[in-house]
């Protein structure tokens, strides 16, 4: 049966308003790019819901070598050595 999680939704920028999509979207995904897409497909406040779902996808999926290499080549000095602080510390 397929289900429509976007019919009806609207933005919200509320936690009530963007956690239930951002759960729904990484707990129907299948990968982790499947979730972006959804993610961004659903509209409404998309980066919030990206960021709080994307958390349980990366959790659920991992995230690809190619989307985490493209996002990386994106920062800047200073934002690449915090992701480098991080990953020594918990990586």
């Amino acid at each position: 049966m397929e289900r429509d999680w976007f019919s009806g939704y609207e933005f919200d920028a509320t936690c009530q308003g963007t956690f239930p999509p951002a759960l729904i979207c990484a707990l129907d995904a299948t990968s982790y790019e499947d979730f972006i897409r959804a993610g961004v497909s659903i509209g409404g406040d998309t980066d919030t819901i990206c960021a709080i779902g994307g958390a349980v996808a990366e959790a659920l999926f991992g995230v690809p070598d190619e989307i985490a290499s493209q996002a990386l080549e994106r920062l800047d000095d200073y934002q690449l050595d915090i992701v480098n602080l991080f990953r020594d510390r918990y990586g």
